[in-house]
C-alpha cells in the first residue's frame, strides 16, 4: 500500500514522473521525487524477463505513458 508521502506525490490530471529501479529481486520505486516503494523479494520467481505497462481496468481511468527510457547497468 502507498504510504501517505506516496499519494500526496501523485500529482492528478498532470504528468507524473515515474522511476522504476530494479536489481534482481529489488525494487525501488520513487513518484515524482518521492520514494513509495524499497522491496526485496526473499524469494523471486523471476529475476530477468519482460517489461509490460498496464492499468487494471475500473473507475473510469485514463492513461498516457510518454518519454519512456530503458537504461540497463
Amino acid at each position: 500500500m502507498p504510504t501517505a508521502e506516496g499519494e500526496q506525490a501523485l500529482k492528478p490530471g498532470e504528468w507524473n514522473d515515474l522511476e522504476v529501479s530494479v536489481h534482481g529481486a529489488h525494487l525501488v520505486t520513487q513518484l515524482n521525487g518521492t520514494k513509495i516503494v524499497d522491496f526485496t523479494d526473499s524469494s523471486p520467481k523471476f529475476v530477468d524477463g519482460v517489461i509490460g505497462l498496464q492499468i487494471h481496468t475500473g473507475g473510469g481511468v485514463r492513461v498516457r505513458w510518454k518519454d519512456i527510457y530503458i537504461q540497463e547497468q
